[in-house]
């Protein structure tokens, strides 16, 4: 067999595999990725040949405000309750309503259309499950609202190409 013989050969066999591929600067689990780290190792290097150099310069401050409240979370336990409680603490502390709303919008134009539709998905899939789902507030779940297995997530991710941000 591929994995092993065993569960635990094949867990093992796939937390080797996925070592060696996060090593090389590849995968990483996404259950161990905090926001912070995500957000400025990752989404703002990927889009600064997108936007202008002062637009670059105007993110990495906006994400400090983020990172100072909830950097520290790891995305697959990100969830609504914790970015509304940002957005009231971030005006709670002298930021202006427009500069709070600046920061929700900057996830950019193609990944907010992708987590729209995605939005759209999750409450026909919540209104076909009836009584019987569980909403946990969590952007990505199961048909029944359970909570997603982090790696489902990657997978998809990978099976899908992004759609092209409006020019």
């Amino acid at each position: 067999m591929k994995g092993g013989r065993t569960r635990k050969e094949a867990e093992q066999a796939r937390d080797d595999a996925r070592y060696r591929r996060s090593n090389r600067g590849g995968w990483k689990a996404p259950s161990r990725r905090l926001v912070g780290e995500y957000l400025t190792g990752t989404w703002l290097p990927s889009i600064r040949a997108q936007v202008a150099p002062s637009t670059v310069t105007s993110y990495r401050q906006n994400l400090g405000h983020v990172a100072g409240h909830i950097g520290h979370v790891r995305l697959d336990a990100l969830d609504v309750p914790m970015l509304d409680a940002l957005y009231a603490d971030l005006e709670a502390a002298g930021l202006a309503r427009s500069t709070v709303r600046l920061i929700h919008t900057q996830l950019d134009p193609a990944t907010i259309a992708v987590l729209r539709a995605h939005r759209r998905r999750q409450a026909a899939e919540r209104l076909a499950f009836g009584a019987g789902y569980r909403a946990g507030g969590r952007v990505f779940t199961r048909p029944g609202g359970e909570p997603l297995n982090p790696d489902a997530v990657s997978i998809q991710f990978k099976r899908r190409p992004l759609p092209r941000p409006a020019c």
